[in-house]
């Protein structure tokens, strides 16, 4: 409920029972006092709106005045006449004829005269008693006053016209009366009526006898058969059209309203029979049902007549036929065994395909090629050539003749009349029903470069003269790289089945040597920058050498000098006569510190050559021994003492001196020297004072830890996963290999048979964690 101020009153009015009404926008409301006790002594006094919109008999409508009659009614005035409310029995009442002046009454234009007479006043004044109002409980009776056909009037007879389309009446049927659909003497005696299915609009006309007032009359009507549903009337004209009925009978039923509102029962006033058009009349379905049946008798006597001439005919046609479905059927019993072999074929080559990929090696590549290729295609001899672009050959080094194996020979690209140059040269495949020279014989150019003329097998026998043959280019990447033949004894041997088997295998064997030369440009390759890697890590070592020991030689040679100068003073001293006691006491003093000095030195550098020496050895063989861990690394540190001191950096060694190890040095060697030298170049990148622990520990009797942890930059997340990958390395244009820890990984893996890993946090250093065995695996050629 909106708030009051809102509410539009537009009448208010307290009855004489002290009841307070209120006309508003939103319908009636009585306002009724409502007391609130908050205590025994407490209480408060509220208002609340109890609305009596919804009171049957009152229309939904604005109320412009209201006036309470003696007897307890309220009486309401509206655009659509008088209203009355029965408070006692919550009933309601409308009463349109009372306010027909123009549509309208005056706002708050009532009044309650001194005998209870009741004013409204509008365009003009109703003064009425509400004891003298009483309602009509005479319901009126309805009749069917005319009947209309496209608007046209047959109860008149007169074919007027009343509101219709002059153009569309000129295209329709015009009965002018009421015989004309079946219905004689008056209308309202009429229960039945006929209509033709061009008369496709008809209207019917109801009235109500009821003639006080009898615009307010209202009707009501429904056409069983069609309506579903009464329709009523929207104001006092009752008029049902109906258009585009279809054939059938249908009873018309109307009910009229008084103005009072009360309501007649249902009256049947017609039963109308729509007559369908002659084409869906029984006897036009007979008609056409007669003359289908004729027709259909016609073309059976006809058809038999043609099917007894026609027989003849097959019967001359059945021998002829059997003959073609028996050809037929050979064929296709030969097309099913074809196809069942080309599966059969699809399925070997996949297997073929995937065994000559899997491999990397030419030869293997070759072998399954020729273990498997017998077994498709019906050939005698099977060769394998390989391009040589810069001598303009074609090497076969691999052919078979059967079983037997041809001897290697070449195919010059420069002989015209050899098969396998011109499909080298076009780069398109040949398929030859008649080989034209001796393909047993070398050609004409290399002929003139050997001192024999044939291709023999390795047994020494002749090879065959084939007379067919199939040359497919193995192709990579647009690129030839060989060819494949295959060739028979038999004129005409090959088609288009063994050519498709042969161009997939050249595809298998293109795609399986790119892979075997990748591989084998890969291992190359690799094995230089291994290669470079040791060779660094030996100029490392080389470069320690020279800074360890100069410093012990440079003594040396000081204090040699110095004793070769005191001696040839002392030398002058004796040869003058000159030598006093403390002269030979001073001497032999210098030549004693000295001597002590030079054996030092000397000792010093021998011991630095010694070490050195057997480093050197350790990383230039891959010979194994017996040695002690914790010497090994303290022999290791000092290779890399001098650059170590150089950029400030420390080296703590942790390892007990009871670990003795049976392995491969050289290769434990190059592991610590790589790790160190990585901490040194990424890990302590742009700074000094950076340290480095080597610790090792025994886990078991017969397994090792070896930890390398130093403090500097440490290694980002995304990169720890690939830090062993070969050719990884975040200085690719800084001098970086990315193989220093793959070399450290494979070495530790698959010769001193452990395992390495690493952790690792940005700004928090790296640990690298070694384990492996105190006995390393043997390897092919070391001894027991």
């Amino acid at each position: 409920m909106p708030a009051v101020d809102r509410l539009g009153v537009t009448a208010l009015k307290q009855d004489r029972f002290g009841r307070i009404w209120a006309a508003t926008v939103l319908g009636l409301l009585e306002v009724k006092p409502k007391v609130i006790s908050f205590s025994s002594q407490q209480q408060a006094l509220e208002w609340e709106l109890v609305p009596w919109k919804n009171v049957g008999g009152l229309p939904d409508d604005i109320i412009e005045a209201m006036q309470d009659a003696e007897n307890g009614d309220v009486w309401m005035s509206s655009e659509r006449g008088l209203m009355r409310l029965r408070p006692s029995d919550k009933s309601g009442r409308n009463y349109p004829s009372l306010g027909r002046f123009e549509g309208a009454f005056n706002f708050a234009a009532a009044a309650r005269g001194q005998d209870g007479s009741l004013f409204f006043g509008g365009v003009g004044l109703v003064s009425f008693h509400p004891d003298a109002v009483w309602d009509n409980k005479v319901a009126p009776r309805v009749i069917l006053s005319d009947i209309l056909l496209f608007n046209r009037s047959l109860a008149n007879g007169d074919g007027a016209v009343s509101a219709v389309d002059h153009q569309a009446i000129e295209t329709q049927v015009k009965p002018s009366s009421l015989s004309d659909v079946g219905i004689s003497g008056p209308l309202s005696m009429a229960k039945q009526m006929q209509l033709q299915h061009s008369q496709s609009m008809v209207s019917f006309e109801l009235s109500a006898l009821h003639f006080y007032d009898h615009v307010q009359n209202r009707y009501a009507w429904k056409l069983e058969g069609y309506d579903e549903r009464w329709i009523v009337a929207q104001d006092d004209r009752a008029v049902a059209t109906y258009t585009n009925l279809d054939p059938r009978t249908y009873t018309l039923l109307a009910k009229a309203a008084n103005p009072d509102g009360v309501w007649s029962d249902a009256t049947v006033l017609m039963q109308v029979t729509v007559l369908p058009p002659y084409w869906r009349t029984w006897w036009w379905y007979l008609s056409w049902m007669i003359v289908i049946l004729a027709s259909g008798f016609w073309l059976y006597r006809n058809r038999l007549q043609r099917m007894r001439q026609h027989e003849h005919y097959l019967a001359q046609r059945v021998k002829q036929q059997t003959q073609e479905i028996l050809s037929q059927k050979n064929r296709a019993d030969m097309q099913r065994v074809l196809a069942e072999r080309a599966r059969n074929d699809i399925g070997r080559l996949s297997e073929v395909g995937l065994q000559i990929t899997a491999s990397l090696d030419v030869k293997c590549i070759l072998d399954t090629l020729y273990s498997h290729i017998f077994g498709l295609i019906d050939a005698s001899t099977i060769g394998v050539g390989f391009v040589d672009w810069d001598n303009r050959q074609i090497k076969f080094d691999y052919c078979m003749q059967g079983e037997h194996r041809i001897m290697p020979y070449v195919r010059s690209l420069d002989a015209p009349e050899q098969p396998a140059s011109q499909c080298v040269l076009l780069g398109k495949e040949l398929v030859i029903d008649e080989i034209n020279h001796d393909s047993s014989l070398l050609d004409s150019i290399m002929v003139q470069k050997s001192e024999s003329i044939e291709i023999t097998l390795e047994n020494g026998g002749r090879t065959e003269d084939s007379h067919s043959g199939i040359y497919v280019p193995i192709m990579h990447g647009g690129r030839v790289l060989g060819v494949i033949g295959v060739l028979s004894l038999r004129s005409n041997a090959y088609g288009q089945n063994e050519l498709n088997i042969l161009r997939t295998l050249a595809t298998y064997v293109a795609v399986a040597y790119d892979n075997a030369e990748a591989y084998r440009r890969l291992e190359l390759t690799q094995s230089k920058l291994v290669e470079q890697e040791k060779m660094a890590a030996l100029g490392s070592l080389v470069a320690g050498v020279a800074h360890e020991l100069n410093t012990p030689i440079g003594n040396s040679l000081l204090m040699a000098s110095t004793i070769r100068d005191v001696s040839l003073e002392f030398l002058n001293r004796v040869k003058n006569n000159q030598l006093r006691r403390s002269d030979l006491e001073s001497f032999c003093h210098t030549a004693n510190n000295s001597s002590e000095l030079l054996v030092k030195s000397l000792s010093s550098a021998a011991s630095l050559v010694s070490s050195f020496k057997q480093i050197a050895v350790d990383q230039t063989s891959d010979q194994r021994r017996h040695f002690e861990l914790l010497g090994f690394c303290e022999e290791v540190a000092m290779t890399l003492a001098s650059r170590m001191k150089r950029d400030g950096h420390e080296l703590h060694i942790d390892i007990p001196d009871d670990i003795a190890l049976d392995s491969y040095p050289g290769a434990m060697g190059q592991v610590l020297s790589n790790l160190i030298i990585n901490a040194i170049v990424h890990g302590f990148d742009g700074r000094r004072q950076g340290l480095i622990e080597l610790q090792g520990r025994m886990i078991s009797d017969q397994l090792i830890s070896l930890s390398l942890r130093d403090n500097g930059h440490g290694i980002s997340e995304e990169h720890l996963p690939r830090i062993f990958e070969p050719f990884f390395t975040t200085r690719l244009w800084e001098g970086g290999s990315g193989l220093g820890l793959h070399i450290c990984y494979n070495i530790v893996v698959s010769i001193l048979g452990g395992h390495i890993e690493v952790e690792s946090e940005r700004g928090r250093g790296t640990v690298f964690l070694m384990t492996f065995p105190k006995c390393a695996p043997f390897k092919q050629g070391d001894q027991a």
